[in-house]
């Protein structure tokens, strides 16, 4: 079956699970699991409510999809609102799914998936594009995060969280997602380019001093503006050498 003919939907993607439950588990089996039986039950009522659905519980997590990004937002919230000892953390992203044999498939839910692990215990994390839905609901507050690039997602993310009282917002050292890896590299390209520009300015003002009523170095500058970066490296700082030369050589043939 090709996916032009697998059923499609647009809708609101609801991720969620326990933050820590490995190690809740480890340290108290019992405990956990009436925790875990806890949070199935509220979720079923909630997300009934609110007319989603739950594609899928595993283990401590779900997966649940709404047609209304404001259920989806309001349904997070209830089930927060319900569950305060319960340390979960949900995330919502609005995008393309497809349906086959009672599971979902699609790129969007790995995107969902990507702004759920951002969260911490307490806290319900949007995208910008669920937030751009309900940012004008009276009852709802939010905080902006910031953007973030994920891994295997190509567009960085603007991520909002849920404000209200009560609700956790995380701190940008609190979050922990899988995020692409930082590199150093495109700084170090800009320090030859850097070096260049302080060497080219400094002969500049060096060249003002001497020369300021000279025409041809009111034109050398207004070409320094101009020309573009080659190789990714100023153009200019080639040009100047040239330049000054020029004009050297022509003050002392006067």
């Amino acid at each position: 079956m090709t996916d032009s003919n697998k059923d499609r939907q647009l809708a609101a993607i609801f991720f969620a699970d326990i933050e820590g439950y490995t190690a809740l588990m480890q340290s108290d089996e019992g405990k956990t699991m009436q925790v875990l039986r806890r949070y199935q039950h509220i979720l079923k009522e909630e997300v009934a409510f609110y007319k989603g659905k739950i594609i899928k519980n595993y283990g401590d997590g779900s997966i649940c999809l709404f047609s209304s990004v404001l259920d989806a937002v309001q349904c997070a919230r209830a089930i927060q609102e319900a569950l305060p000892v319960i340390p979960l953390r949900i995330g919502l992203y609005l995008g393309d799914v497809m349906h086959e044999d009672n599971d979902v498939y699609g790129n969007d839910l790995n995107i969902a998936s990507r702004i759920e692990s951002m969260g911490i215990a307490g806290a319900v994390l949007m995208s910008k594009n669920v937030w751009d839905k309900v940012k004008n609901q009276s009852d709802l507050e939010f905080a902006v995060l910031g953007r973030f690039e994920f891994k295997n997602v190509e567009e960085p993310i603007e991520l909002f969280a849920l404000a209200n009282k009560g609700f956790v917002v995380p701190k940008k050292d609190q979050m922990k997602g899988k995020l692409k890896a930082t590199s150093k590299r495109p700084l170090a390209r800009l320090v030859p380019a850097l070096l260049a520009l302080i060497d080219d300015l400094t002969r500049a003002l060096m060249l003002a001093d001497i020369y300021e009523e000279e025409q041809e170095y009111a034109l050398a500058i207004q070409r320094l503006e101009n020309i573009p970066y080659w190789n990714g490296y100023p153009a200019y700082a080639g040009y100047t050498n040239y330049r000054l030369t020029q004009l050297y050589e022509k003050k002392w043939a006067d």
